[in-house]
């Protein structure tokens, strides 16, 4: 299980100044330092960044403050509409099974912010069209209550007599998964793409350090442990 559900429909939030300036400069000192590993390209650009003049940073904290400013007003335009609520409640349920199936799953590396969105399953492709009619099929009091109307396109989505135009739907996703692999062909092959699978590799190297920082501490405890035991029998 993932260990946060993404609104994918949601404004995507703008970079920060640092990562803007290391998205432009990554490459550049990379080719500068071929024979570098990400975890020190990592930190030499950390270094850049903090030498650099307030000239230089000027223009990507401007970009970032603006883009946060305008990402904000979109957001609370955002949370007023239905896929909103109907995500919130996704998220519910899914922060109930994570809560219930318990801790000790793996982490997950960042998501690729420049990576083609994926596409719908054929039930929200569904959801998303029959949300207005079941929507007016309802009471009205009960229309604005996003946990009985997506309850009810799920009833309406398992129902046999709707097996057809299931098919139908679940078709449609097909197609559009087929054209998300070709985009996902073809972004493999940009700069971005390598920009992110260096990202995934610094992010691998920071959980192994992690790691060995938390297996070290327990081995310090164990042995300290030792060392006490030792001391009372003695």
């Amino acid at each position: 299980m993932v260990k946060s559900l993404k609104d994918e429909n949601a404004p995507s939030r703008p970079l920060t100044a640092y990562f803007a300036w290391m998205k432009d400069n990554r490459i550049k000192v990379k080719e500068a330092n071929p024979s570098i590993s990400n975890k020190e390209l990592t930190k030499k650009l950390g270094e850049k960044w903090s030498a650099a003049s307030d000239e230089e940073k000027k223009p990507y904290i401007d970009t970032a403050k603006a883009g946060m400013a305008e990402w904000k007003e979109k957001m609370a335009v955002y949370k007023k509409t239905d896929e909103y609520k109907e995500f919130l409640v996704r998220k519910r349920e899914f922060d109930s099974k994570k809560k219930a199936k318990g801790k000790g799953k793996k982490a997950k590396p960042p998501k690729d912010p420049n990576a083609p969105k994926r596409p719908s399953t054929g039930f929200f492709l569904f959801v998303e069209e029959k949300r207005a009619e079941v929507k007016a099929s309802l009471p009205k009091e009960q229309q604005n209550k996003v946990t009985i109307v997506t309850k009810k396109c799920g009833q309406m989505w398992k129902d046999p007599e709707n097996a057809t135009m299931k098919a139908e739907y679940q078709a449609r996703a097909a197609k559009l998964k087929e054209e998300w692999n070709e985009k996902m062909a073809a972004y493999k092959k940009t700069d971005k793409y390598r920009e992110y699978q260096d990202q995934v590799e610094d992010w691998k190297e920071q959980q192994a350090a992690k790691t060995r920082k938390v297996q070290k501490r327990a081995r310090r405890l164990e042995s300290s442990a030792e060392d006490s035991s030792t001391d009372e029998s003695s």
